[in-house]
Formats: C-alpha cells, structure tokens, sequence
C-alpha cells in the first residue's frame, strides 16, 4: 500500500536473493525430512568403509530424534543456531530416562548432518547449531552381582526355559542358554560373539581341568569386533562349545558357532531378545534393575575379573577396549 515501503522492501529483498547466488546459495530453503533422507543414503555409502551398520543404524535413530524436535515439514533456514539449545530439554521431556552421553552421540550427529547441508549448498557456513554445555560423565556399568547371575544360570537349566511346545523355541533356547554362559565367561561383546565361528575356536585339550575352568582361546579377525582390530580372547567354559556340537547342524571351521539349524545363518538378533525377555520377566528382574540386556555380562565379567586382581592392561586387551575406558566406568571398582 505504501510505493516507498514497497521499494525499500524490493531492493532488500534483490540484494539478499542477489548475494545468494553470488555465493551459490541456495534460494528457496528445503524441507528437514528431505534433506534428512540424502543425509541417510550418503551415510549408508560409507558403511564398511569408516562405519559400521550399527552406526548407521544409530545415525538414523538420532535423525529421527532431530526430525520430532525440528518437525518434518519445517524448512532449513526457519530454524536458527540457537534454537538448538532447547534440544537438551525436549529429549528429557520426551524420554526421561535419556542419559547425557545419549544426549552427546545425538549432538555429533546433528553437527555432521549440518555439515553435510553446508556441504550440498543448502545452508551458509553460518549455520552452525549450538548446544548448551552438558555433564558428559557416564554413569557406571551396571552388571550382574553374583547372587543375580546365578538366579539366572539356575533358571536356565529349568523346564520354564528348556522345555516348550515348539520344538524350534527349545532348540533356540539350548543355543541362548550356551551364548549367555560364554558371554559371561569370555567377556566378549555379543554381536561378537553372534559372529564366532568354529574355525575361531581352540579349546585346550587338558581333560584334568574341572569342566567348567577348561580354558578356550579365540582368535578374532578385525572383522568380527567391534574396533576393527583382531584381537586373542582367553576364557573358561570351554565345555560349553563342546556342548554346541552336540546340538548344532552344522560345526564345520567356517560355520558360526550361533547358527540357525535350519538356514545354516546366523541366529536373528530379535531371536536372542525375544527369548532373553522372556527370562528376565520370569526370574523377576524387569522390576528390580534398570539394564537387562546382553551388555551386563560383559560388565560382569570385567568387574568380576578386577575384584579377582587382574590387571587393566590384560583386560583391556582381552576385551578390546582402552584401559582408560576401563579405569572411567570401573573407577569404583578398582577402588
């Protein structure tokens, strides 16, 4: 309605659409849920080389957490650096339970995803999201105590868990019984243990050894742990692997060692956890702890092992890990 407004807003307006180009900016903003998708495939590219699928898979849980924040449909340039600093609170919000290195991870990743924006033009270098300073200690590892691991060594050799009316659930569960017990006594991470194979299996041969001490080696190729480096695992039970044998279909060198006995393939993750729930809600656990997965073990066996006077530098190359993760999340251990 007013010509001078009307020019003054003009040639504000040609300036900014002007100097974008100059830079090769892009115009007309594009859509979070875009750009988020390109982000995805371009992130999935890079698996095998400097990522790994669970990253990947991790990546996209995190991108789906911005996306709840940002809203899908909302445009790049609408949200400002500093609308970040908000994120924190939205995700206690939403999941309370969320831990601060969660928060931290989700952080790294939203960083890359504006790199990648900067990257494809569809953002200015300005645009980077800040985030308020946020108490980056983790909590302890929480394993099992001894008490609760035999609760659950008992109820493994029970009828409720050995015996059931599909003949293919009390044959998966002979495998998961055997996967627990080795997972404890080895210290190994459970996708790596799901991708052991015979081949990666040497049990020592000295039959005046108690059973249940027989000592078993593993020799891990980088492509089956976790930092992408091979690695020696010294552990006990090695009776339990012999008793795989007795079971499974299939024990050739190359065959897992956690097999499917139908598909000859590795047993299903979602397998392992179906089953694994299913014990915790029977022996009681899922009202008394926070963590019931497969990882406690793994802290148990490392927490046991300290307690027993084993030294840092031993365990830490047995599980693969530093020895300053070690001496962080066990610091009370030690102690």
């Amino acid at each position: 309605k007013n010509l001078e407004t009307g020019i003054s807003v003009g040639k504000e307006f040609y300036l900014d659409v002007h100097s974008k180009l100059r830079h090769k900016e892009p115009i007309f903003s594009k859509k979070f849920k875009d750009v988020v998708e390109a982000f995805i495939q371009e992130q999935r590219k890079l698996v095998g080389l400097n990522k790994s699928l669970g990253r990947w898979v991790c990546i996209k849980v995190h991108t789906n957490h911005m996306l709840g924040f940002v809203g899908e449909n909302t445009n790049l340039l609408e949200v400002q650096n500093d609308n970040w600093k908000d994120y924190y609170s939205y995700r206690k919000t939403i999941h309370p339970n969320v831990v601060n290195g969660s928060l931290l991870n989700e952080k790294y990743t939203i960083g890359s995803f504006y790199k990648f924006c900067v990257s494809k033009k569809y953002l200015p270098y300005s645009y980077v999201p800040e985030f308020p300073k946020i108490d980056s200690e983790s909590r302890r590892r929480e394993h099992y105590t001894e008490k609760e691991w035999r609760t659950i060594y008992t109820f493994l050799r029970t009828n409720d868990w050995l015996k059931h009316e599909n003949q293919k659930t009390e044959e998966l569960r002979k495998f998961i019984r055997d996967f627990v017990i080795i997972l404890i006594n080895t210290g190994l991470r459970p996708k790596e243990l799901r991708m052991v194979k015979w081949e990666n299996v040497d049990i020592e041969k000295d039959t005046d050894k108690e059973s249940s001490k027989l000592p078993v080696r593993l020799k891990l190729g980088k492509h089956q742990t976790k930092t992408k480096k091979s690695r020696v695992v010294i552990g006990r039970r090695g009776d339990v692997f012999n008793r795989v044998k007795t079971y499974s279909k299939f024990t050739k060198p190359t065959d897992f060692i956690f097999t499917d006995n139908d598909t000859r393939e590795p047993i299903l993750r979602d397998r392992y956890y179906t089953n694994w729930r299913f014990l915790i809600k029977s022996i009681g656990f899922d009202k008394v702890r926070r963590d019931n997965s497969f990882y406690p073990l793994r802290h148990s066996y490392c927490t046991w092992r300290l307690q027993r006077g084993v030294d840092i530098l031993s365990l830490s190359k047995n599980m693969g890990t530093s020895i300053q993760m070690i001496q962080k999340h066990y610091e009370h251990v030690i102690m």
